[in-house]
């Protein structure tokens, strides 16, 4: 079953933030995230290896930190959460998720 998220489903933080992706190359690697891409859990990362050389697996990219600057604004990319807090809050300007072909994030600033 293909789904996409528009904004209004991305919008609420605390619903959004309850699903998941998750990518695969077959041989132990992985990246993974929420669809806000805002990471819940200490495994998510955009490069998570199994190395051959060592036991286990080990985060080599957690994430990137985005934004753009306009007209003296600032517009993230980024969410991250903290105690009583999320900051960025970068996913009240992601427009679209979908998980097919691959995790797809469309941003409108």
């Amino acid at each position: 079953m293909r789904v996409k998220f528009l904004h209004q489903q991305l919008s609420d933080f605390s619903l959004a933030q309850n699903y998941e992706w998750l990518e695969t190359n077959n041989i132990g690697s992985y990246a993974s995230s929420t669809i806000l891409g805002c990471h819940s859990r200490k495994y998510h990362g955009l490069l998570v290896a199994k190395l051959p050389q060592k036991a286990g697996k080990f985060v080599i990219l957690s994430q990137y930190e985005d934004s753009l600057s306009f007209a003296e604004k600032n517009f993230f990319f980024c969410t991250h959460t903290y105690p009583n807090a999320v900051y960025p809050e970068g996913y009240q300007c992601l427009a679209e998720y979908q998980p097919f072909p691959c995790p797809t994030f469309v941003y409108r600033f």
